[in-house]
């Protein structure tokens, strides 16, 4: 491991073990807010537009009730949004910034 990596991950573990000192109910709902968040969104990664039937693969998004994009707009951004709902254009245009995907006409 370089000296580097360390140093930023021991800079990292001790502000997690201070915040979690400081305040352990406040920092517990944080953790687990985290940790629900990543979980989700590994799931979407790795299940929804990765794998289906068993098949790996670049799929599309499911289509989802009026309103739900709007809302993961609003709570993640509209960049990570934007890679999902646009995933196939996504993976053909990786070089595409993810802004500019929905206006990219291309090859």
């Amino acid at each position: 491991m370089s000296r580097a990596l360390a140093r930023e991950a021991a800079v990292r573990a001790i502000a997690f073990v201070a915040v979690a000192a400081w305040n352990p109910v406040v920092f517990l709902c944080y953790w687990v807010t985290l940790r629900a968040c990543i979980g989700v969104s590994s799931f979407v990664f790795h299940h929804v537009m990765h794998s289906r039937a068993g098949e790996l693969g670049s799929f599309a998004l499911p289509a989802l009730p009026r309103g739900w994009l709007a809302i993961a707009r609003a709570l993640f951004g509209t960049e990570p949004v934007t890679i999902v709902s646009e995933h196939r254009a996504h993976h053909r245009c990786a070089a595409i910034r993810a802004r500019d995907l929905a206006a990219y006409t291309g090859p």
